[in-house]
């Protein structure tokens, strides 16, 4: 008999993503810019990108290794899109109000 297995799910795909080498005092100032935009309005831009999460999120906060020895710390607020927005790929973090 046929084995029926189901469809793998897409692989995950970056809307924006940001990557530099910064301070540990730099990563804390964005962080925390990012974590008051939410905190008081409930939503930011990431690199000129909305960020809207419902009310109710699930927050993951994680401290590991990855695969090459590097140690990482990451922090997740996950939701079902309502819909879809185009991949958009930059440098820099701007991370400002939805306002």
């Amino acid at each position: 008999m046929p084995k029926h297995h189901r469809p793998k799910p897409p692989h995950h795909r970056w809307i924006t993503n940001s990557e530099a080498e910064v301070s540990v005092r730099e990563a804390g100032r964005l962080m925390g810019l990012l974590a008051e935009r939410l905190e008081t309005t409930g939503n930011a831009r990431l690199n000129n990108i909305p960020l809207d999460p419902p009310e109710k999120c699930r927050f993951v906060m994680r401290y590991e290794h990855k695969p090459h020895g590097e140690l990482c710390v990451k922090v997740e607020l996950i939701w079902l899109p309502e819909d879809s927005s185009d991949d958009v790929s930059q440098s820099s973090f701007d991370i400002s109000s939805a306002e």
